[in-house]
């Protein structure tokens, strides 16, 4: 069954012409591996730039350390470029990362459109199309190179107050070097946390965009069900949300290292069951008001 094009529709009543009944719970749609490992290859060319400053940081911090003093040509200058490298770095990325996103878009519109067709037996080709996910692509996009900012910048810092730290107390190169690693060590894996959260969360908007363009107000909770899943996730398991009032926390794939997934539920008897329940309190109503003003209680 091919729908006519238009920005939002009702999956369920479609469904429902077409004779089907009961509830269903779609599968849930998440986030690839390879879309996580791809972000945070992005997000590590982007820090490579501190891997290549590393032995200009190191003979900075001896020159300072030879004169003791914390205004020679070194630390202040270098870190100063390295901030500089970073920020070419970054602009750099915004046309990946946005590819990337555009990508995952697309590759998830094709498994919402190909599952509908397969359980449902309708085709949403006519409806879904890239420009309703523009928006988010584009959040997502400046929402990364936000976050790469913030990780540089916290990267540049920490490098500055611990080298000065460091020659202030005649730490020697091999201390110098150390703690340099230490801090690229950081940077990395703040890169796997911002890889895994975004991943996740840009396919948690993803899953809420074309569900309720569908029409389908509720979803329910399902967890990857390992021992990583938050604790009060693992209570909603199995428990059916709206997306119109989201628990504490938001929807899945909201919080940090969030892998839960929202599977769409379509319910096709709810529509049917609650007009009766208008025509039964209708009917209750103006029997109610024919005994008040009868003075007959039937």
């Amino acid at each position: 069954m091919n729908l006519k094009l238009r920005t939002a529709f009702d999956l369920a009543a479609v469904a429902r012409d077409a004779g089907k009944r009961g509830r269903i719970e779609m599968k849930p749609i998440g986030a690839r591996l390879s879309f996580e490992v791809a972000l945070y290859r992005i997000i590590l060319r982007v820090l490579a730039v501190y891997e290549k400053a590393k032995p200009a940081l190191i003979e900075g911090a001896r020159a300072d350390r030879s004169t003791l003093t914390m205004d020679a040509f070194g630390i202040s200058d270098i870190v100063s470029a390295l901030r500089g490298s970073f920020s070419q770095a970054i602009a750099l990325a915004d046309n990946p990362l946005r590819d990337l996103f555009r990508g995952e878009g697309a590759r998830h519109d094709s498994r919402w459109i190909e599952q509908v067709n397969s359980v449902i037996g309708v085709d949403l080709n006519a409806v879904v199309t890239s420009e309703q996910v523009q928006p988010a692509i584009d959040l997502a996009t400046r929402r990364n190179v936000a976050l790469i900012k913030g990780l540089t910048d916290e990267v540049a810092a920490r490098i500055e107050v611990a080298i000065t730290d460091l020659v202030s107390r005649g730490a020697s190169t091999k201390e110098i070097a150390a703690r340099l690693t230490e801090i690229g060590g950081f940077g990395r894996r703040r890169a796997q946390l911002i890889a895994v959260t975004e991943a996740n969360k840009f396919n948690g908007e993803l899953n809420r965009i074309r569900q309720t363009q569908a029409g389908i107000s509720r979803y329910t909770w399902s967890t990857v069900r390992d021992n990583r899943v938050r604790p009060k996730h693992r209570a909603r398991e199995g428990q059916t949300y709206r997306w119109d009032t989201p628990p504490q926390g938001g929807p899945p794939g909201s919080e940090p290292r969030c892998r839960c997934v929202a599977r769409a539920v379509l319910d096709f008897d709810e529509p049917a069951i609650r007009r009766s329940e208008r025509r039964r309190a209708s009917t209750q109503g103006r029997r109610a008001v024919e005994a008040a003003l009868t003075g007959f209680t039937p």
